[in-house]
């Protein structure tokens, strides 16, 4: 049965609540703007302190479920439900879309109750962007693989030689990768040489951006691209 799961329980498997609708809006870009005097319109101040890049608000997910149980269960299932996710903060995955994960506290509304049955909703105060199920260094699997969707990035214990470029495709969320290497080296991003020791290196201006993202290694050994992609 189609669902969500939360964290390590799945709403129809360990519940046996039946998805009936689901709302994922956007979220909302976070947009300032200000009044000239003596000038048409307005000025749009939302990227003036981002380096250009709109920020979001988070977004709230809603998922409403029906019972289909007899009525002397509901209870007990709301207490379930209740006490696993009310209030706390999760990983979310839909079955439908299972390359992604979001991260969000839950709430549990009030059953509504009839004679047909019961209906049970959950929203979660999202974060805007929605997360690779696996790391750029982590083997993709068949059963969360989708072909529309998916990226292979293959960023694990890459063999470099001088000159070495590596072309490494990014999502829309930017991010700045941890580079961990087997020997010091440098690194070229966007013509500018960074050096990186033996280890783990984080150097906030190497930031991947949606599209591809080059890296130029100037050195010999072996290096690990790791980040994990946001979309919305």
């Amino acid at each position: 049965m189609i669902g969500v799961k939360f964290n390590n329980k799945h709403s129809y498997d360990d519940f046996g609540l039946i998805l009936s609708s689901k709302s994922l809006p956007l979220p909302k870009p976070k947009t300032e703007s200000v009044t000239v005097p003596g000038s048409d319109g307005e000025l749009d101040l939302s990227t003036a302190l981002t380096d250009g890049e709109v920020k979001f608000n988070n977004r709230t997910l809603t998922f409403k479920f029906s019972l289909l149980t007899k009525s002397r269960t509901w209870e007990g299932i709301k207490s379930a439900v209740s006490n696993y996710l009310h209030g706390k903060k999760m990983n979310v995955i839909l079955d439908t879309d299972k390359t992604f994960y979001y991260v969000g506290r839950c709430t549990v509304d009030p059953f509504s109750e009839s004679k047909k049955g019961a209906t049970l909703t959950i929203k979660v105060n999202a974060e805007p962007y929605k997360y690779d199920i696996l790391d750029s260094t982590e083997e993709w699997e068949w059963d969360s693989f989708n072909f529309e969707t998916s990226i292979i990035y293959n960023l694990n214990e890459i063999s470099v030689t001088p000159n070495t470029e590596i072309t490494i495709p990014s999502r829309r969320m930017k991010v700045v990768p941890v580079i961990t290497t087997s020997a010091a080296m440098d690194v070229v991003f966007k013509g500018v040489t960074y050096g990186l020791s033996a280890g783990d290196n984080r150097i906030l201006n190497i930031i991947f951006s949606e599209g591809e993202n080059k890296l130029k290694f100037m050195g010999t050994g072996v290096v690990t691209i790791r980040f994990r992609g946001g979309s919305l």
